[in-house]
């Protein structure tokens, strides 16, 4: 009986986020052919049936919060896919806005990550892998230290802390235990997504003092040196950021590939991207065409690339200035669920 509740739950939320969706899509059509009254009562519909599933949610994650945040990732066959990838597809910002829904975001950006901790401590872990076991808490391994009473005398737990093993007397088996729970709590930490959010943060601005470096200090005609270890370095790193840009485009999942590109092209960051990426293929181009007398050209496209690049990386600030970075790998989270 529990079942067919959860079941009609989740669906009744799946329907209602379905029908705003739809109905948004008539909207926009209605505007784009003048239509205003039909437009105007096409989007108060979206907005009711929108705000019909937030009621829905909030009764639920009232009555059993557990049960709320897995009915938000519980995929409904009926229209393939979870709430949470409904509203997030079809950018139901009401839906998304929700406690359950930001809750359900958060953990799945935490990872096994304990929520409390500081986002500061993960990006200095990071960097410092041994901070990982004094200053991370895992919720996996809480729960295992919650429920050790009822493990046998000589079961093997696995730990982060080493001193956490005194009750086992054997010292090569306490080491062993130690060692493993280092590498358990190490694997806990680098498979979240905040902590490959802050590894890819770190290793990007690498990527643009690389950049910086021989743009300023190693950039020469080919008539006088070839190109330097570094430049080498950065075609290839931009090679591989274009290639997971096209990645992105064909798992956009929205039908046709034109449907995908309209898509995908509706973030401003993506066309900037684009545009970004072809300006350096310019940029290669102009520096083993050009002699020295016009090298100057390749120079000005070098940095032009360089300072667009660079200004890519200030969105990681503006996400952890404003609203998390929810945003940037929300698709990504949701759709691994």
């Amino acid at each position: 009986m529990a079942l067919i509740f959860w079941k009609q739950e989740t669906d009744l939320i799946c329907s209602a986020l379905f029908a705003s969706a739809v109905l948004n899509a008539l909207a926009e059509k209605a505007a784009l052919s003048n239509h205003m009254a039909q437009t105007v009562s096409l989007g108060e519909n979206a907005r009711y049936f929108e705000s019909e599933a937030c009621n829905v949610m909030t009764e639920l994650y009232r009555n059993d919060r557990e049960k709320a945040l897995k009915i938000l990732v519980t995929k409904v066959g009926r229209f393939n896919s979870t709430p949470l990838q409904i509203a997030y597809s079809q950018n139901l910002k009401m839906f998304m806005a929700h406690t359950a829904c930001q809750a359900k975001l958060s953990s799945i950006w935490s990872g096994d990550i304990a929520l409390y901790t500081p986002t500061w401590r993960v990006g200095m872990a990071v960097v410092f892998p041994m901070l990982i076991i004094q200053n991370i808490g895992f919720i996996t391994i809480q729960q295992k230290n919650k429920n050790s009473h009822q493990n046998k005398p000589n079961q093997h737990r696995v730990n982060c802390a080493p001193h956490q093993n005194t009750d086992i007397n054997n010292t090569k088996e306490t080491k062993e235990n130690a060692f493993l729970g280092m590498l358990y709590c190490a694997y806990l930490f680098y498979i979240s997504p905040v902590a490959k959010f802050f590894f890819y943060m770190i290793t990007y601005l690498a990527f643009l003092v690389m950049f910086t470096l021989f743009v300023l200090t190693d950039l020469y005609p080919l008539s006088e040196r070839p190109p330097s270890t570094l430049e080498y370095l950065t075609w290839v790193w931009t090679l591989s950021l274009a290639l997971e840009e096209i990645r992105q485009i064909l798992q956009t999942n929205r039908g046709s590939l034109t449907q995908n590109l309209q898509y995908w092209a509706k973030d401003v960051w993506n066309v900037f991207d684009i545009a970004m990426y072809f300006l350096f293929l310019v940029s290669v181009i102009l520096r083993c065409l050009l002699n020295s007398n016009q090298f100057y050209f390749a120079r000005m496209s070098y940095a032009i690339t360089l300072s667009m690049f660079i200004l890519r990386s200030m969105h990681f600030f503006f996400i952890q200035r404003y609203i998390g970075p929810k945003v940037v790998m929300i698709g990504r989270m949701v759709n691994i669920q």
